[in-house]
């Protein structure tokens, strides 16, 4: 299992001062406190769910781009080449300054800490450690200047750390060496963090999901289960589903299909994803290409989800009510703070559109986050949680007072629209 407490992202995108966004909690904040996740190791309170409300191109989706893109250096630094440029997209103003990424984390009960600044060619500062007894401990650092490389490490690594600093290029990580060549339990959790527990969904579609989720609802019944509680909540008349894959029969090709398609399909057993909704109206059934847009999403993703659910993952999903009618994004949102279904802590970091989620009553002021970005902030990307808002009080309607304005400088809507929408001033 795994936990993310905080991140930090500087000179990226829209980013042009350091931001950071905690799942750290408020102990002395007791609304929805039993949803949240206890770290009794490291005595604090941490968040199932985050969202991150703010105008179009104010940078929302900029941070989860930036999770995104740490994520990938990782994963690719085996790659690099001598020479080659290093992947980043700084600040427009700024290009000449590093790039620069904290995450914090827990993996298999340790507190991690891992520290990027690069620039478009070097690796200029890297830096891991880990909390074995609640005390920072190195387990590396390294950094350069020019050409020049220096890395620090203690004693008990030098065995296994001292012939990787000739590994290592100018751009590529110190991190993604160790992984190649040193199987230690300080690399293997940091490298499997990234690797298996980060899903990261940027709302671009993905056409192996739906055959993941019906692969894993065929697999396993705990899932089905719980996909099948979620589908009711979305439609209370659907009775069960049936998921299958097909052999496609190519004798029954429709006339004028591609000869190339054709003679491509024939080469192996192609198979295509079939799913039946059954009704609790006597038969009635449909399928999937029948039914609406929020049940044909849920089976895109749902497994993905469910799986992040039962698996204690984190999830980053853009744009969460493109993908779902409100009241589904409403009930994600209580799953992931009930413990009784969420019960290995997965959490969810979302960005959205959706005022009707901003209601203290289904989340907290640390769990509400703002951005922002204009003249004021110099055209970068300033993030703000609620919490840190003075004077917003327990029965404040804070929806009305996000779309006024009043928590950043950006008006979403005026008096005249508000009294239309809400009904009310």
């Amino acid at each position: 299992m795994a936990k993310l407490i905080r991140f930090e992202v500087e000179n990226f995108l829209s980013i042009k001062e350091k931001v950071v966004f905690s799942m750290e909690s408020d102990k002395k904040d007791d609304n929805l406190k039993d949803s949240l996740i206890e770290i009794k190791e490291e005595n604090i309170l941490l968040s199932p769910l985050l969202a991150i409300y703010g105008n179009n191109a104010t940078g929302k989706t900029n941070l989860l781009k930036a999770m995104s893109h740490l994520s990938f250096l990782i994963k690719t630094t085996q790659f690099m080449t001598i020479g080659q440029q290093i992947p980043r997209v700084p600040f427009k103003l700024i290009k000449d300054k590093p790039t620069n990424f904290t995450i914090v984390f827990i993996k298999n009960d340790i507190r991690y800490a891992y520290f990027i600044s690069f620039n478009d060619t070097h690796i200029l500062k890297e830096a891991l450690y880990h909390y074995p007894s609640k005390k920072q401990k190195k387990i590396f650092e390294r950094t350069s200047e020019g050409d020049e490389i220096k890395t620090v490490y203690p004693r008990e690594y030098n065995s296994k750390f001292k012939d990787m600093k000739d590994k290592t290029l100018t751009n590529k990580l110190f991190l993604g060496t160790l992984s190649e060549w040193v199987e230690i339990d300080e690399i293997k959790n940091v490298i499997d963090f990234f690797k298996n527990d980060l899903v990261i969904n940027m709302n671009e579609g993905n056409p192996d999901w739906l055959q993941y989720t019906v692969e894993i609802l065929k697999k396993k019944k705990e899932y089905r289960k719980i996909f099948l509680d979620i589908l009711r909540k979305i439609n209370p008349s659907i009775k069960d589903f049936e998921a299958k894959f097909e052999k496609i029969d190519t004798d029954k090709f429709p006339p004028g299909i591609p000869e190339e398609l054709k003679l491509f399909l024939q080469k192996g057993d192609s198979f295509e994803t079939k799913v039946n909704i059954f009704y609790y109206e006597s038969n009635l059934i449909f399928n999937l290409e029948e039914e609406s847009k929020g049940v044909r999403k849920f089976f895109e993703i749902g497994g993905p989800i469910i799986n992040v659910l039962l698996n204690g993952k984190i999830l980053f999903y853009d744009e969460l009510e493109t993908s779902f009618h409100p009241t589904i994004s409403k009930i994600l949102i209580e799953i992931f703070q009930n413990k009784e279904i969420n019960r290995r802590g997965a959490q969810l970091i979302f960005t959205t559109h959706d005022v009707n989620l901003l209601n203290l009553e289904i989340l907290r002021k640390d769990q509400i986050w703002f951005t922002e970005k204009g003249i004021k902030t110099n055209y970068s990307t300033k993030l703000t949680p609620l919490s840190q808002i003075r004077g917003v009080r327990k029965d404040e309607n804070i929806r009305i007072k996000y779309l006024r304005g009043v928590y950043t400088d950006i008006q979403i809507l005026n008096s005249n629209s508000l009294i239309t929408l809400c009904g009310e001033e």
